[in-house]
């Protein structure tokens, strides 16, 4: 049974611990292994991974709608609704701080060009208003 090019198999390797977050380990495997240049690449998307979902989680969503608004090509064209999603959630976020003149400005501003592909999900969002604590 053949394995396959040893940079193959490296790369699959540094490509996994840097899918778990675990970069220094991958590091040390990918120096180990004379690998540096070909694992570079494969790192500082998972490192930009990981700080876009570190500011998720403390409920900031700006890393992650610069994002998709840079991939949002990208994202279209594999038909995904992750820049709208994005949104919905800074939208619900404005709203729940008690703010329905900013939700409503956000939704213009940035919802705004889903209404008609996601005009469902839109009028939910837009519905959300009406049952708002009022600012």
């Amino acid at each position: 049974m053949s394995i396959g090019k040893p940079t193959t198999v490296n790369q699959i390797i540094a490509g996994h611990f840097y899918r778990q977050g675990m970069f220094e380990i991958g590091d040390c495997f990918v120096n180990e292994a004379h690998e540096a240049d070909a694992a570079s690449n494969l790192r500082s998307q998972y490192v930009e991974m990981y700080q876009i979902l570190g500011e998720t989680r403390s409920r900031n969503l700006e890393p992650a709608l610069s994002w998709a608004v840079m991939h949002r090509e990208h994202l279209v064209k594999n038909g995904s609704n992750l820049e709208l999603k994005l949104h919905s959630m800074q939208f619900v976020e404005i709203l729940q701080r008690g703010s329905r003149t900013d939700a409503l400005l956000y939704a213009k501003t940035y919802l705004g060009p889903f209404a008609t592909s996601f005009k469902t999900e839109f009028q939910k969002l837009i519905a959300c208003l009406l049952w708002a604590e009022s600012s």
